[in-house]
């Protein structure tokens, strides 16, 4: 038989079936909360580490991407007027039939008898580019009036005219 050191003060006597269910049970939540503390105090730290570590191994990835959603949003707003002026102009189209992208027809006895489709925007823009609003809504009516304009040169394959802006040509 083995030999057991007990130290002094400590009673040994039998325990019944119950108070061994409740010592294990006991036991086993004791266990249990040292496991989960164990975790979170080796577990948290590594994680945060790592990810640290993953955040200066791909600093330049995450830089670009925060640079994109930074453009997005900044974009989004003149975006979201851009679609509502498109739908506008559409529906403005299906009930009054006149399509501001397109050129001044080709009709003869005119001026724009034998021009072709970019001579006809050219001249669309020049007209447009002449006028002198003074009322603020009369400035947006010139501008998204140019601007249709332009779409529709783009979409014939006009090349650009010398007095459009670069930008302007771009954002259309």
């Amino acid at each position: 038989m083995p030999i057991a050191a007990i130290p002094q003060g400590v009673e040994l006597r039998k325990i019944s079936a119950v108070q061994k269910r409740a010592l294990d049970e006991l036991l086993k939540k004791q266990k249990q909360t040292s496991l989960s503390s164990n975790a979170l105090l080796v577990g948290l730290p590594t994680l945060v580490i790592g990810g640290v570590a993953l955040a200066y191994v791909f600093k330049d990835e995450i830089k670009e991407n925060i640079e994109e959603a930074e453009k997005y949003i900044k974009e989004l707003p003149t975006k979201a007027f851009t679609g509502i002026i498109e739908e506008g102009f559409k529906i403005g189209k299906q009930i009054t039939g006149v399509d501001l992208e397109a050129a001044t027809p080709a009709t003869t006895g005119t001026i724009f008898e034998g021009t072709t489709v970019c001579e006809r925007y050219g001249y669309d823009l020049v007209s447009l580019y002449e006028r002198d609003p003074y009322w603020p809504w009369e400035k947006a009516a010139v501008g998204l009036g140019i601007r249709e304009k332009l779409k529709g040169m783009k979409k014939a394959g006009c090349s650009k005219p010398p007095y459009v802006e670069q930008k302007n040509w771009d954002r259309v």
